[in-house]
């Protein structure tokens, strides 16, 4: 029997801060996002709008979190020549720079970064060898993301329920062109090709972001999802306010999950589920596994009762026939439609197991390979980096793991963990190397094991106390 969860302790006292302000600043984060969805109000004021929200976003660490996050699933702004998650850390160490605290960046980043470090000197260095400038800059500039998350929760006062919410409103955002469309408020953002990837205002299609395809709306849908049922579980008591607050939550992300036509993020989100469910249950919380069934429950029902009318058929039917035809000519089944993608990119690890870039011979999107992809982060790691990056990649993915499973009577950081392994199951359907949620939530994972670390320094340090010499 795993013992009832307790509250995680601060490595430090709780900073003081305004908790209005905190509150209004998320309040105008969230507003200013959505704004920017509205295609008119894009084009006039996107660009100011987003380097508005870069610069007093993180005057407190937890709106700083919720901008940062919704900076991974927001449309560049018209004209810019920097993108909005670039803006966001640029943004950050102003504040730092002004605080005189950037520093804070590094110590608090630094089970993160010491992490990531074999990987990233393998793979980049291999890319750098074959004149891929691109890929060591982004990886870095990941890295540097995660270390970012890391120092908000610390500088918040180890507030990790609150960074966690905010890391998930700020995934959840995504979420906006899909509902613009079905309850047709306007014309919605779509600052992507949308002849290549996708219309998502054409009848059938699939629903993607105001940044990207479904592939882009699916992996921080989920995340929004399993971040709310954490929140759910992670609190005390589940009175009738945290009941209706969760149900409204799935109610308004599920539609979106569909719509995406994402298998592996819905996976990804039933995994996460079914995780904290259990841990609730072996906990001795079964109380809060009862109303978060009825919450399923009830947002299944408005689902059921919205699936002509939000199209979900529609858009549904569109992945459903596109997986028979390629179950039809491959025999795969639930895989159908990443099968030929993933063959290609194991046959291509293997013509090169220790360096990596072996030739990819691509087995679909035929006459338009410029546009292939091998549909898995870590595929992508062996593509680059061999057996020997996929290795590295995969013991850097699964290190949080190890580490918060030794806290694991901790209810936030069981919260926690569930958010990281909706993450790092989705990634395993999509090439998302530079996207910054999974490397975020390295960084928030980190800030819970980096005192023990220094705990144990502290006690083998030598010099603090020399035991006195036997007569």
């Amino acid at each position: 029997m795993i013992p009832r969860a307790s509250k995680l302790k601060p490595s430090r006292p709780v900073v003081p801060e305004n908790r209005l302000l905190e509150g209004w600043l998320c309040a105008l984060i969230i507003a200013g996002c959505v704004v920017l969805h509205f295609q008119n109000l894009y084009n006039a004021f996107g660009l100011p709008i987003e380097a508005a929200l870069s610069l007093v976003s993180f005057a407190t660490p937890v709106s700083g979190m919720l901008f940062l996050s919704a900076a991974q699933v927001l449309p560049d702004a018209p004209g810019s020549p920097v993108s909005v998650s670039e803006m966001a850390l640029v943004g950050f160490f102003l504040g730092q720079l002004l605080r005189g605290k950037v520093m804070d960046v590094f110590t608090a980043g630094r089970p993160l970064w010491l992490a990531a470090l074999p990987f990233y000197l393998w793979y980049s260095g291999l890319n750098f060898l074959r004149q891929d400038y691109r890929a060591w800059l982004l990886v870095l500039f990941a890295i540097l993301t995660g270390c970012v998350a890391a120092a908000l929760v610390r500088q918040s006062g180890n507030r990790l329920p609150a960074c966690l919410v905010a890391f998930a409103a700020g995934q959840g955002l995504a979420l906006c062109l899909f509902w613009i469309v079905k309850l047709h408020l306007g014309a919605p953002t779509q600052a992507f090709d949308v002849e290549i990837y996708g219309d998502s205002t054409a009848d059938g299609m699939r629903i993607g972001t105001a940044r990207g395809n479904a592939n882009m709306l699916g992996p921080a849908v989920a995340l929004a999802g399993i971040g709310a049922v954490g929140w759910f579980i992670s609190r005390s008591n589940q009175g009738a306010k945290a009941f209706l607050i969760v149900s409204a939550c799935l109610a308004a992300l599920i539609p979106p999950l569909i719509g995406s036509g994402c298998r592996g993020a819905m996976s990804a989100l039933l995994l996460g589920v079914v995780f904290l469910m259990v841990f609730s249950l072996l906990a001795g919380r079964a109380l809060a596994s009862l109303p978060l069934v009825l919450a399923v429950a009830g947002s299944a029902l408005i689902i059921i009762f919205g699936w002509h009318k939000l199209g979900l058929d529609a858009s549904w039917q569109e992945m459903h026939d596109r997986q028979e035809t390629e179950a039809a000519n491959t025999g795969a089944g639930l895989t159908a439609g990443r099968t030929l993608e993933w063959t290609a990119a194991w046959n291509a690890i293997i013509a090169s197991p220790i360096m990596g870039g072996g030739e990819i011979k691509t087995l679909s999107y035929q006459g338009h390979e410029d546009l292939w992809a091998s549909h898995s982060t870590y595929l992508d790691a062996g593509l680059a980096g061999g057996f020997p990056g996929m290795g590295m990649f995969i013991w850097f993915i699964l290190k949080p793991i190890f580490e918060l499973w030794r806290r694991i009577k901790n209810l936030e950081v069981v919260y926690l963990l569930a958010v990281y392994l909706v993450a790092i199951v989705a990634i395993a359907s999509t090439s998302a190397m530079q996207l910054k949620h999974f490397w975020m939530l390295w960084g928030m994972a980190g800030t819970c094991f980096l005192p023990a670390v220094a705990a144990v320094k502290a006690r083998v340090r030598p010099g603090l106390r020399t035991p006195p010499k036997p007569a």
